[in-house]
């Protein structure tokens, strides 16, 4: 019996940016590939929100400035993503071939979830990492108090902090300020099964 081969169709930045722009849904592009972005739970939406807000008022006259998960970053101009947060310090660079997107994030925030984890921990932070503006990584779980906090130290090796109690403030020492639990976790409730 043949066995039958299927190739996945690639596409360039330009079809994805005109795909993007009037699209129902988010996509991320991975090297030609355009990936749907799947719709978020209750609690990560709600998880997103609070530190976005938290971040906002935190940042109110200073020079960095949290984004929502509306902005994308380019991490280069084959890899376009949608991070749950992102804050840029300074001026927003807008990526070179999707205006629609900065490539200068001080600090990224991603709200894990059960299809999202291995990739947001793995091969995404790989991909990160190749952002050199990028000085913080943070995972925030949406079922349970747990925050890791990667942050870039001199050498490019990453440090992780993990924080797992309730009343536990998360130091985010790339833009100079710290959000507590109580703050990310506002009205979540982990019973809701998601």
């Amino acid at each position: 019996m043949k066995e039958l081969l299927v190739q996945k169709q690639l596409f360039t930045v330009e079809e994805y940016m005109n795909m993007e722009l009037h699209a129902d849904y988010k996509h991320e592009y991975h090297d030609g590939e355009i990936i749907t972005m799947p719709g978020g739970t209750i609690n990560h939406s709600k998880i997103g929100l609070n530190v976005a807000t938290t971040l906002k008022f935190r940042q109110k006259g200073k020079s960095c400035k949290p984004f929502n998960s509306d902005m994308a970053i380019a991490i280069n101009d084959f890899r376009y993503v949608y991070p749950d947060v992102s804050v840029v310090c300074g001026e927003p660079i807008m990526g070179i071939l999707n205006k629609n997107s900065i490539q200068n994030p001080t600090l990224i925030i991603e709200v894990l979830s059960e299809g999202t984890a291995s990739y947001d921990s793995g091969d995404k932070f790989r991909k990160y990492r190749e952002i050199k503006t990028l000085k913080e990584y943070v995972l925030i779980d949406q079922e349970s108090f747990l925050v890791e906090v990667f942050s870039k130290l001199e050498d490019n090796h990453w440090d992780l902090r993990v924080f797992n109690q309730a009343n536990n403030i998360i130091p985010l020492k790339s833009i100079d300020t710290e959000i507590s639990m109580q703050e990310i976790y506002e009205e979540v409730d982990f019973e809701v099964k998601n």
